[in-house]
């Protein structure tokens, strides 16, 4: 039972089969266990966080090896262009690692969250439409924490020691979606997701089927390609990309904030403001917090289409001797 979900839908609530479904695999998971209920718990959230990430990121992987990169490269969002191989390794370890070592977390969670909720197991599955309802309010919660976790690691300071290390990737992979500080991972991706679940008491098949779309919408939107039905998106492609702008996991927060601005001109056409990288690994990180500045980050405005081009030294050269002549 979900105190807070109104009667009239619990009425026209439908069962499909979820129940029958809960209750084989939770009986199954007992007996592997031999009744441990926190090492049941561990399993569901455990296998909801990772499975996304074996699938999505598997699969692509497959895809590459049957077809090869040219023919993915018409879905690429920006064409030609890959993160450095040596990057893409350094991520595979370190997420890899990090999935090792993630049962720890829901792990060390239970005996609050079950004394918190002890019906996590027993209470009936929600009907479709309580589910659908509770992905709505969890949706929403972890839309909003998540921009303003987001956009507060991109002040400088949080910048330069915590959310640095998610955008050396400035073309996106898969993995790329987890590729981020400890405590990014902590406090900017787990805390949104699992907020509306264990404050509002979910079902754990409610929790962790949420662990699971969550998980597959991260890595669908750090995939960096297009796929017909995938929920894929150039929004969040364009954060990496330049590195302003865009901080949601959806445009709503950004779209009220005003925090899309940028994203908006390129779609219409217009310049582009882009944030000067160094190199792949050294990224000026911008202040983006009204009334705060740009800081430290060098800022230019790219026309579509164009790449901002420098100088070459000769020519510099050459421009001073001739003011240098001229003064003469």
């Amino acid at each position: 039972m979900t105190p807070w979900v109104p009667d009239c839908l619990l009425s026209w609530d439908v069962d499909i089969g979820q129940q029958a479904l809960f209750d084989g695999a939770f009986q199954k998971l007992l007996a592997f266990t031999g009744g441990d209920l926190r090492l049941v718990y561990v399993i569901f959230l455990t296998v909801a966080h990772s499975l996304p990430t074996i699938l999505i990121n598997g699969t692509h992987y497959l895809i590459r090896l049957v077809l090869g990169d040219a023919a993915l490269e018409p879905y690429r969002w920006q064409a030609g262009r890959q993160p450095p191989p040596a990057l893409v390794r350094k991520c595979i370890m370190y997420v890899g690692a990090a999935h090792i070592l993630s049962p720890l977390l829901p792990y060390s969670m239970f005996p609050r969250a079950y004394g918190y909720h002890p019906h996590l197991f027993s209470a009936p599955v929600p009907g479709i439409l309580t589910l659908l309802l509770q992905y709505v309010v969890a949706f929403l919660f972890t839309d909003g924490i998540f921009y303003w976790t987001h956009r507060l690691l991109h002040t400088p300071m949080l910048y330069r020691w915590i959310h640095k290390q998610h955008h050396q990737f400035y073309v996106t992979i898969g993995l790329a979606a987890e590729y981020a500080h400890p405590i990014e991972l902590l406090f900017g991706n787990v805390l949104p997701v699992f907020f509306a679940s264990v404050v509002f008491r979910y079902h754990i098949a409610a929790f962790s089927s949420w662990v699971f779309i969550a998980m597959a919408g991260t890595t669908f939107h750090h995939s960096g390609f297009f796929f017909p039905l995938a929920p894929s998106d150039e929004f969040h492609d364009f954060h990496h990309s330049h590195v302003v702008c865009n901080f949601g996991s959806s445009p709503m927060w950004d779209w009220l904030c005003g925090t899309d601005k940028q994203w908006q001109d390129k779609r219409r056409g217009g310049s582009v403001v882009k944030v000067v990288q160094q190199s792949n690994t050294d990224v000026a990180g911008p202040a983006v917090l009204p009334p705060l500045s740009l800081g430290t980050a060098a800022v230019v405005a790219v026309p579509r289409g164009r790449a901002a081009r420098s100088p070459s030294p000769a020519k510099s050269s050459a421009a001073r001797r001739k003011r240098s002549t001229s003064r003469k």
